[in-house]
């Protein structure tokens, strides 16, 4: 608690806590630390006003301790610069930093980088909850996002210059697992670390012989296609949506943020929002028609706001294959290989049950 109330002692007086509420990880897996923060105001009771709040009656604030391995300062300040700059240009639903009194959007203190930003209004329900109205919001919400920062300052021919396009790295990440990848990660899995996981890893790397090579022909035809570059979440999914009702009124967790294609997030949110995604044999009677019809949905409510191309479009379905194999992939070497340690470990194996899910044939 002294680190937290030290940190807090660099913001302004309109920003000291009356009340801390530790959170852990906030059920997150990023590593991060949360605490909620009810500030005062002059006579100590709870303030009404909050400096740096796009809403003038909240009173409460979110304390971010980032871990330890990321980001970097700059690449930190580059996230909060996206977020300002989102804000700006009109959205609403996003944890922008408060300054400190120095003016600065994060705090450097005991080994971590923290950031203070207002506490977002809402629930991530869309799991337990989900709606078409829902799933309609959500895909808007990114679209908006999109749109709002278009015109953020990026040095697109310098990223072009040091890393291949959004499909070919892709690419270039699915072969690998035609070759050595796959065989490192299956002699990783033991049954010691995380034995509820084990026989799962196992399933999923049984499954790749079959999903990669389909997954690489999706994602051969668009290699050479040009999509447009621009700032993109790269890690948005329904936990990171807050609802409500059916209303989006908050996005968190913007720690992948960088330059790659809008048609990564919307694979991203979409094969998160719609548990399965066409092409794909359905389980019952009548429910593939019904998965593609809800794909169709989403596909829809962001292309209102943002239009989508035909090679966005296609390059949406082909990255979300790739995606849910990659994902796998890297929780697989976040665990076994890295020996990463996760707080909430019976939610990673619930995610890991459902990436397995969409990979297996």
């Amino acid at each position: 608690m002294h680190d937290v109330r030290n940190v807090l002692s660099h913001y302004p007086f309109d920003c000291q806590p009356a009340q801390i509420e530790p959170l852990g990880s906030a059920g997150g897996m990023s590593g991060a630390q949360f605490w909620r923060i009810t500030v005062r105001d002059v006579r100590g009771s709870p303030a009404q006003v909050v400096r740096g709040s796009p809403d003038p009656a909240r009173r409460t604030l979110c304390l971010r301790r980032w871990p330890t391995e990321h980001p970097s300062r700059e690449r930190l300040q580059f996230i909060h610069a996206v977020l300002s700059h989102a804000e700006r240009n009109g959205i609403t639903c996003l944890p922008v930093p408060i300054t400190t009194k120095d003016g600065q959007s994060f705090v450097d203190h005991a080994g971590h980088l923290w950031e203070l930003a207002p506490w977002l209004p809402g629930t991530a329900d869309y799991d337990h909850s989900p709606s078409r109205a829902k799933l309609g919001t959500a895909m808007s919400a990114l679209a908006n996002f999109h749109r709002a920062t278009i015109d953020f300052p990026i040095a697109t021919s310098q990223w072009l210059a040091g890393q291949p396009p959004p499909i070919a790295k892709r690419l270039a990440k699915l072969q690998q697992l035609t070759h050595s990848a796959a065989n490192e990660l299956a002699h990783s899995i033991t049954d010691t670390t995380w034995p509820d996981l084990a026989p799962l890893a196992r399933q999923f790397i049984a499954a790749l012989s079959n999903a990669v090579p389909r997954a690489i022909a999706q994602l051969e035809p668009l290699a050479s296609i040009p999509l447009p570059l621009q700032v993109c979440l790269r890690d948005i999914w329904h936990d990171h949506v807050l609802f409500t009702g059916d209303e989006v009124t908050g996005i968190v967790d913007f720690g992948a943020v960088d330059v790659d294609t809008p048609a990564t997030d919307i694979a991203r949110l979409l094969g998160s929002l719609v548990p399965t995604s066409p092409p794909r044999r359905a389980e019952g009677p009548g429910e593939g028609h019904l998965e593609a019809e809800h794909w169709q949905t989403g596909l829809a409510a962001y292309s209102a706001i943002r239009a989508l191309s035909e090679e966005e479009t296609r390059a949406v379905k082909a990255l979300d294959s790739s995606g849910t194999i990659l994902a796998g992939c890297n929780w697989l070497r976040w665990i076994y290989i890295e020996r990463r340690d996760f707080e909430n470990r019976a939610a990673i194996v619930q995610r890991f049950c459902r990436i397995m899910a969409r990979v297996a044939p």
